[in-house]
């Protein structure tokens, strides 16, 4: 009997944090990059070379 009650707690528990099998995960928000974030990364990769590249050569 134990048994059973914890099994239905359990269950209650799961449902309450939103883990029923009926319905699809979702999330807060899509991360999505603009064009701003794509120039940014450019710019970051151009900058991180051109650090490699004067380490190098000096």
């Amino acid at each position: 009997m134990s048994s059973l009650i914890n099994t239905r707690e359990r269950a209650i528990a799961l449902e309450i944090r939103g883990f029923e099998a009926g319905q699809k995960k979702t999330y807060l928000r899509e991360g999505k990059m603009k064009t701003s974030d794509r120039v940014l990364c450019l710019v970051m990769a151009v900058v991180i070379a051109g650090a490699i590249v004067v380490r190098i050569v000096l």
